[in-house]
This record gives structure tokens, sequence and C-alpha cells, in this order.
């Protein structure tokens, strides 16, 4: 129930929504400028506040949807993982879980790209995450219908256990994945990333209320107060990313608000790119993009320093041929998670 009530599934039903919104199209212009609902607005007080009591109505409803979806969402999560149970057999991780269909993954490590561990906000609260496997072949599998979704290794685990959930996979990983350095040498994002991201969510709000200014009146350009919290706000994020290189493993953090960290190791990664944007180039940096095989295998250090970008990338080329040549036997006993308390 914990994992249902923390989980991030609700922000992909949020997404479906709006891209559904967008799909209607004219249907929804026509719908705002219907004569029934012109003349709803017509009994109301005229000026900027019919289109605010408009809004705000219109938000007292998505809320409750949205609590709606809240509750189908912890259901459904409950169903498909209760039994959750973790083994290591030979060289595969093995995954047992589920209440009316009771399922059996299996994921040779081998094939393992990276593991990803990600925190909403409700679960940093709860000091849990979600511990997940890339692995090669991902879209295969999901087109085949074998596994509908993202191979989860933990739905749910203790934050302290974070280190013994990755030593799973990754036995000879020295990282702390809680800590604020994850690894020795820990390149953070530049400060200067507060400006980048704040210009570019003044141009989305911007974008959001043009619009709606248009359908609901000028009133709505009021929200513009919502400018100095998001710039407020901005420091918060840069503050998080960062990414860093021990022995044969890259450790990458990304995400404020669904915060994610991979652990990947250097000798999986298939392309390492060097990229700038136009506001990037002007205040000097750069995000090096990580690439391994498998669906969705794309890792992004947004905002370092253009020097520190281009040390990271220049050390993991200089790795790439001798972690590459190097073979690690998989272990041969079956062992249950060690530390691993999933709850």
């Amino acid at each position: 129930l914990l994992a249902g009530a923390t989980s991030m599934q609700l922000l992909v039903i949020l997404g479906a929504a709006v891209g559904l919104v967008e799909r209607l199209g004219d249907q929804w212009v026509s719908l705002v400028f219907s004569e029934q609902v012109r003349g709803v607005a017509a009994q109301l007080p005229a000026g900027g506040g019919a289109g605010l009591l408009l809004l705000a109505a219109g938000v007292v409803v998505g809320l409750s949807v949205l609590a709606v979806l809240w509750l189908g969402v912890v259901i459904a999560t409950w169903v498909r993982y209760r039994g959750f149970r973790l083994s290591r057999v030979g060289g595969a991780l093995v995954r047992e879980y589920g209440w009316l269909h009771r399922r059996t993954a299996s994921t040779p490590m081998a094939r393992v790209q990276a593991v990803t561990l990600h925190e909403s906000p409700p679960r940093r609260l709860a000091r849990r995450m979600e511990v997940r496997l890339k692995s090669a072949g991902g879209m295969a599998v999901q087109m085949s219908g074998d596994e509908p979704d993202v191979p989860v290794l933990l739905p749910l685990v203790r934050a302290a256990a974070a280190n013994d959930a990755v030593a799973h996979v990754f036995p000879d990983a020295q990282v702390a994945v809680q800590a604020a350095a994850p690894v020795p040498g820990w390149r953070r994002a530049s400060p200067r990333s507060w400006v980048r991201t704040g210009v570019e969510r003044s141009a989305v709000l911007a974008a959001v209320l043009a619009p709606l200014a248009v359908l609901f009146g000028s009133g709505v350009w009021q929200l513009l107060w919502a400018l100095p919290l998001l710039w407020a706000l901005t420091p918060l994020a840069w503050r998080v990313r960062g990414a860093g290189v021990a022995g044969a493993y890259l450790v990458v953090r990304e995400g404020w608000l669904l915060r994610i960290t991979w652990v990947v190791p250097v000798a999986k990664l298939q392309q390492v790119q060097l990229r700038q944007g136009p506001l990037q180039r002007g205040l000097r940096l750069a995000t090096v993009r990580l690439t391994t095989a498998g669906l969705g295998g794309v890792a992004d250090v947004v905002d370092l320093p253009v020097a520190d970008a281009r040390m990271l990338v220049d050390d993991l080329v200089a790795r790439l041929p001798a972690l590459r040549r190097r073979r690690v036997a998989p272990p041969a006993e079956r062992l249950e998670p060690k530390g691993a308390d999933v709850c």
C-alpha cells in the first residue's frame, strides 16, 4: 500500500489526460465557447473575476478526479506487487510477485545495463525508494508482452538499505547512493544553472497562460505571481544534479521533484555525448548525455561547467577500453537479498 500511495504513476496518468485534451483539439475549443458555457459565464461578475471563478471550479473538479485516480493507483499497485520476492539463481535475478496473477520474471545479470533508484517527494519523506533495472533488449521484451512494464528490482526499499540493493546487482560497486556526494570526485551542476532553468520556466509559464488568457480573460495573468516562486525553487534543482566515477561504475543523479540516481557500469556505456543549448553556451555550461543499451537507457548530467563536462567525458572514454576487457563470473548460488528491506 505504501508503494502505491507514494508512486509516481499518478503523474503518468495526468500526462495522459493532458495528451487527451490536446487530441480533442477543436472539440475542446467548441466546448469552451459553447452557448451553455457562455450562458453560465454571463451570470458571473464582469471582468477578470469571472474567468478566475471558472478556473477555480475547474481546479476543484480536477483535484477530485486526481484523488480518485490516486486511490486507484494505490489499489492497483498493491494487487500487482503483493507477495513480492527477490532471489538470485545462478546468473539471473528472479522476481516473483502478484496477487491475482502470480508472475515470475528473470533478468540475466549479464544483460543488466544500469540500476536506477527512484524517489518521489512522498517517498523521500517516508525514507523509501523504488529500485529498477535497465537491461539490454528491454524494448523487445516490452513489445512481446512478456514484461509489460519496466523491470522492478524492488518496488519499495528503505533508503538505508539502498546500497545493499545496488550490491545485489553490482557486488563490486563502491558507492553511497544516499550521500550528498555518492562517490569521490563528485561533479555538481554549476550554480549558473538557476539562470537557465529560471528563464526556461518563465517561458513555459507564459506559454501556458497566454491561451488561458484568450479563453478566460486577462484576469488569468494574475497567476504570474507564481513566477518568483519558480525562480525560488530553481536552486533546489541544480544542487541535486551531478555525476561521478568510482572504479568501474558511474553514478548520475538528476531531478529534484522526481529524483533518479543511476548506477551504471562504465563498460556498458554505448555512447557519451557533450551537448550545449543556446542558453548553455552563453552561460558556459554543458550537458553530458550517457546512453546504454535497452529501453530508456539515457541519463543526462545537466548544466555542468564546460571544463567539468569535458573532464567527465575524457575520464569515461579513457576507462572504457580496459573495463570492456574485464570479465566478471556470475555467482552460482541462490541468495536472498540481505538488507534490502522490502516493504
